[in-house]
């Protein structure tokens, strides 16, 4: 099915990332402000016929299907500060709403006609949580998928400004940023640098410290919302999510995923886990305060 060959394609834009990135002598220094207590023992459970899934949480794992394809949608316009008009899936729904965001390019190909890096190559787990009643709005960053403008990871806490703008607009004030990758950097920097922007909770999903001029590592321990860090196995991938952690002075949860057996689809293994997983962390966002 789409969905599933399209997150086959991103989770192999992940290792192509990680393995594209620098050395972890390149990486940023040790932790200096105290932050949660990332040592917690570490739990084994099975979570699926294909994988397991090591843990620093106790938190039982919760499966939700997946869906055949996503829920209806509204096709909205968003218009950043530098005037441009970026396109974006708008699921109306509920009183919490969750801002998701996709990866940025590493390849300018497309899979199949669907853009390898857009609101597109995310709507497996997008629609999910809009199935399960949140209002979600994913955009497409600029020159991807159907936004114009030239592609800049550096310009993605703009674009997310002006998505934030569009629900604030609409009422909502619990807004849970879900960012894949460099848009979960982006939307810790989008929270930190601007006075006007606060994020319920933070969901950083396979995400770097740092990604060109985006520092999240410097501005994480002042981050007043819960943050959950979902890691990969992959090496690399997994000493950024350690070391994000022992700055984080409101960890709610570090999960780590193992990959997909060889012929394995990614989605069929870990999918289930992967949207439950969130979809707990915005509920305990949503009953939060």
């Amino acid at each position: 099915m789409q969905h599933r060959r399209v997150l086959a394609h991103s989770l192999a834009l992940v290792v192509l990332l990680a393995a594209c990135s620098t050395d972890l002598t390149d990486e940023p220094g040790a932790p200096s402000n105290g932050g949660s207590d990332s040592a917690a023992a570490e739990v084994t459970t099975t979570t699926s016929p294909f994988s397991t899934t090591t843990t620093t949480s106790t938190i039982p794992p919760r499966l939700i299907p997946l869906l055949e394809s996503p829920p209806a949608f509204e096709e909205v316009a968003l218009l950043t500060s530098d005037d441009l008009e970026l396109y974006a899936k708008y699921w109306p729904g509920g009183p919490v709403a969750v801002l998701a965001g996709h990866d940025f390019y590493t390849t300018s190909d497309a899979d199949d006609g669907v853009d390898p890096q857009s609101s597109d190559s995310i709507v497996w787990w997008t629609g999910v949580l809009a199935d399960q009643g949140f209002t979600v709005l994913s955009p497409d960053y600029r020159g991807h998928g159907r936004s114009p403008g030239e592609t800049s990871i550096n310009d993605a806490p703009t674009d997310l400004k002006a998505a934030y703008d569009f629900l604030v607009a609409r009422g909502y004030e619990k807004i849970v940023m879900a960012g894949l990758l460099g848009s979960g950097t982006a939307g810790v920097v989008l929270d930190a640098q601007d006075p006007d922007v606060e994020f319920a909770g933070i969901a950083m999903i396979w995400s770097a410290p740092q990604e060109l001029a985006l520092d999240a590592q410097r501005v994480l321990y002042g981050i007043d919302a819960p943050i959950y860090l979902v890691s990969f196995d992959n090496n690399r991938i997994e000493r950024w999510s350690k070391l994000m952690a022992a700055e984080i002075d409101h960890l709610y949860d570090r999960v780590m995923f193992y990959p997909a057996p060889d012929g394995v689809d990614w989605v069929q293994a870990n999918g289930e886990e992967f949207v439950g997983r969130l979809v707990d962390f915005v509920e305990y966002v949503a009953a939060e305060g």
